[in-house]
């Protein structure tokens, strides 16, 4: 089949390249103007194309030949409307392209922050509860929730095929300082509820998730969390990350409630000081800090009922993200970080 990838050179879109690739998939993969690529080995397999989704040149001809597309593409970085203008228009004009192709496979790559976190419980499965306001999320958040409603309606006026995949927080080599573990304070690595388990997936797990619904009818329609479901704890992650990337400095334990009590603390003081249009660091925003660091068992139950399992085992990914493996010639603590129990 061949697959167009948007925002391939991102983090989680080179490992979806690859795994494409390693199914016998070929891939077109999208990246912007200024983007090297030749860093990335990427062989015949891989056809790179240049375009920005948000403007500058039509999008019509990214379809020629493709069956499928994979939307990874969004704005992660910038001021409020930048976040969100950039993630719309960009998923507007790549729909309104697509819909003049042959191409109707639509695989799209949301996220947790659509949840809506004041109503998340125990447990949270592929129909956790979504917010009727997306806003306190936040802009990236209101912008996956709105990217979701877009892809949905393009989908039934247009017939396509469409798949929504929400990953946890994804990890691996050159992502792994988590704000979903704590907050880094200098050398000290502060842990909010060091034994509950985040929803972690590591990128290599994630994209093989992304394989893995692609050419599965039953999927079609569907929605899917994605996450590793090995419930590794807040605590074990920060330890494996200290020994793994050498660093120094203490790790510090803080129960999930006191840190939560805290932030309430700040916001009615902040309330109390500056009135009702205060503003505060995201880590202060109740909904954002329960999506980080509330204690919930979030399950991929859907992708599980048809035969999905992370492939990678969490040791396996330790050594992938920091062992000798991914920094060669280091003496690292993998086998130490086997034996560490959760």
């Amino acid at each position: 089949m061949k697959v167009l990838v948007t925002g391939a050179n991102g983090f989680l879109g080179r490992e979806v390249v690859a795994a494409l690739v390693a199914d016998g998939h070929a891939v077109r993969a999208l990246v912007r103007p200024a983007t090297e690529v030749a860093r990335l080995g990427w062989g015949p397999a891989v056809e790179v194309v240049r375009a920005d989704l948000r403007g500058g040149s039509r999008l019509e001809p990214l379809f020629e030949g493709v069956e499928a597309c994979v939307h990874l593409a969004a704005q992660m970085s910038g001021d409020d409307f930048t976040i969100l203008s950039g993630t719309l228009l960009g998923t507007e004009r790549l729909l309104a392209a697509m819909a003049t192709s042959r191409a109707r496979r639509l695989v799209l790559c949301s996220s947790f922050s659509v949840f809506d976190w004041s109503a998340v419980g125990h447990t949270l499965d592929d129909d956790g509860p979504l917010p009727a306001d997306p806003w306190p999320g936040g802009a990236y958040a209101a912008a996956k929730h709105w990217q979701e409603r877009l892809a949905r309606r393009a989908a039934e006026a247009h017939r396509f095929e469409l798949t929504v995949l929400r990953p946890g927080f994804v990890w691996g080599r050159g992502n792994d300082d988590l704000a979903c573990i704590g907050l880094r304070l200098g050398r000290i690595q502060l842990v909010f509820g060091p034994l509950r388990a985040p929803p972690l997936t590591h990128v290599a797990n994630c994209a093989d998730a992304f394989r893995f619904v692609l050419t599965r009818a039953e999927t079609v329609g569907k929605t899917y969390n994605v996450v590793d479901g090995m419930r590794v704890s807040a605590a074990r992650f920060a330890r494996e990350r200290k020994r793994g990337t050498q660093r120094s400095g203490p790790i510090l334990w803080l129960p999930y409630l006191a840190a939560r009590g805290f932030v309430a603390l700040a916001n009615v003081g902040a309330r109390l000081v500056f009135g009702p249009r205060y503003r505060l660091p995201s880590l202060f925003a109740p909904v954002r800090f329960r999506l980080r660091y509330q204690p919930v068992r979030a399950t991929s139950s859907g992708l599980a009922d048809l035969g999905w399992r992370a492939p990678r085992a969490f040791e396996a990914c330790v050594d992938a993200t920091w062992g000798p493996l991914a920094f060669p010639g280091r003496t690292g603590a993998a086998p130490e970080a086997k034996r560490d129990a959760a």
